[in-house]
């Protein structure tokens, strides 16, 4: 009988072991998932800081390779766009205050002029 107990202790023994085991492995697996996933969005980040410096190079006309200019143009191309979409906003937001219309002309150059300008304030182009 004793010779029973003895196996039934080493079995529960062998079995807590193996448990600890793969709880430990889990773990650490956990661990390194969460480390590839930190590793991965620092990578995200510091792709995105290259892109904008690499943009703020070619609007400072810095000399950058043609596969980057054609993408730095559909960033300016956008921008341009968000702000067309921001002067209508603003437009209808004062239509329906009933206020004057207070939207700012928006140059091709992506300066904000006052809305009663004629001129770019910075670059001197005929606003419509």
């Amino acid at each position: 009988m004793a010779n029973f107990f003895d196996r039934v202790v080493y079995e529960v023994n062998k079995g807590v072991s193996s448990v600890t085991e793969s709880s430990k492995e889990l773990l650490e697996k956990s661990r390194l998932d969460g480390a590839i996933n930190e590793c991965k969005e620092q990578k995200l980040k510091i792709a995105q800081e290259i892109g904008v410096k690499i943009y703020n190079m070619y609007m400072t006309g810095a000399e950058v390779p043609d596969a980057v200019k054609t993408d730095c143009d559909g960033i300016t191309q956008k921008i341009n766009e968000i702000k067309a979409h921001k002067r209508r906003l603003d437009e209808i937001r004062a239509q329906e205050q009933g206020e004057q219309n207070t939207a700012k002309k928006v140059c091709e150059c992506g300066f904000e002029n006052a809305p009663d300008s004629n001129f770019c304030q910075k670059c001197g182009k005929k606003l419509n």
